[in-house]
């Protein structure tokens, strides 16, 4: 069985950097199986306009305790994966898996 998380894994909640890290790890652990796709809230200028409810603000609220100054180099490495995300992917050459907000 292979699975295909469609986007918009932040923006949304009290746990989006726990949603991140989990998401990545799976995708570590299960190449083959499963599948990450960019959502339009996987785009640093969604992030810094969604304001409080942000990514960007739930870094540095999260993490600017525990990591002072450095909490920005981690918003940056998730960004930069998030870069490398596929907007798309096709299911048996039949079916086209696409974020609606892209």
């Amino acid at each position: 069985t292979s699975y295909i998380f469609n986007g918009d894994f932040v923006d949304r909640g009290l746990h989006q950097l726990e949603v991140v890290a989990i998401l990545f790890a799976l995708k570590l652990m299960y190449p083959e199986r499963v599948y990450l796709l960019r959502g339009n809230h996987e785009f640093r200028d969604m992030n810094e306009k969604m304001g409080e409810d942000g990514f960007l603000s739930h870094c540095e609220s999260r993490l600017g305790a525990v990591t002072p100054g450095r909490w920005g180099r981690i918003y940056d490495a998730i960004h930069a994966s998030f870069d490398l995300l596929p907007l798309a992917a096709r299911i048996g050459g039949a079916v086209l898996v696409l974020h609606g907000g892209v």
